[in-house]
């Protein structure tokens, strides 16, 4: 289910930043009513997800990362790219998710996943 969810927020974020018939303006007010409604809602489901399992834990309800805990954070990189414009705005929906900021911080400390961030040729969004 956390795998999964994550490509419906995908889409949801990616559908938006390659809307052709959206002029910039249109697509900036859509990122704002996104930040607004749906990401609390769908980040929230993980925040909650990552509460509900033991502390220092992963999506998968126990202290073992899973594929979704990658997924995730890949999502997460998508919207720092993708929302870089509303970054200030993203930012402070996630300082209101205290498991996701610790969680983040874990996965960040994983030593293959902490080289691949220190790659400067990684693609963004």
């Amino acid at each position: 289910m956390a795998a999964d969810g994550t490509e419906d927020i995908r889409k949801q974020v990616k559908g938006i930043e390659y809307d052709g018939s959206l002029s910039d303006e249109q697509k900036a007010a859509k990122f704002v009513a996104y930040l607004e409604s749906s990401a609390p809602t769908w980040l929230g489901f993980y925040e909650r997800m990552l509460a509900r399992g033991p502390e220092g834990g992963y999506l998968s309800g126990s202290t073992k990362v899973s594929h979704a805990d990658y997924l995730f954070f890949d999502l997460l990189d998508t919207h720092e790219s993708v929302l870089s414009e509303h970054r200030s705005q993203l930012d402070a929906l996630l300082a209101t998710m205290p498991q996701i900021t610790a969680w983040r911080l874990r996965m960040r400390s994983r030593p293959n996943l902490a080289k691949y961030l220190a790659d400067g040729t990684r693609r963004r969004g």
